[in-house]
């Protein structure tokens, strides 16, 4: 899901199929598919992933539990000193729904945006 057209492919697909996530884990694999069967692999053991992008373009992902939150770092190729960042945390709310916080940052002088996103749990 991140690495294919970079930052704005990411952006794209981010902002698809977002009705619906199923998360299923095999630790420390945890796979994350949206409602368009777009899906992300990640692992929870705080691992370094290097993944290429259709441009070639390297994009490195990191997933580590921070307390009771899974945060998983994305970081892009930036352009003239600027990185892109993108920061998902998932965790759970007081009422039991799933709440995927999603920060972007644009790299130094540029405040991050926060989109939060809320899910009810479904029985299967």
């Amino acid at each position: 899901m991140w690495a294919p057209g970079g930052l704005l492919g990411m952006m794209k697909n981010f902002s698809q199929g977002t009705e619906e996530l199923t998360i299923t884990q095999a630790d420390p694999e945890l796979n994350i598919e949206n409602a368009n069967g777009v899906a992300t692999t990640v692992f929870t053991d705080g691992r370094v992933e290097e993944r290429e992008g259709e441009d070639g373009a390297k994009t490195t992902v990191k997933t580590r539990w921070k307390k009771t939150k899974l945060v998983v770092d994305v970081t892009f190729p930036g352009k003239k000193g600027a990185t892109p960042t993108l920061t998902q945390n998932y965790s759970v709310d007081k009422k039991g729904r799933l709440l995927v916080a999603t920060s972007v940052g644009m790299g130094p002088g540029s405040s991050p945006f926060t989109v939060k996103r809320y899910y009810d749990r479904q029985e299967q």
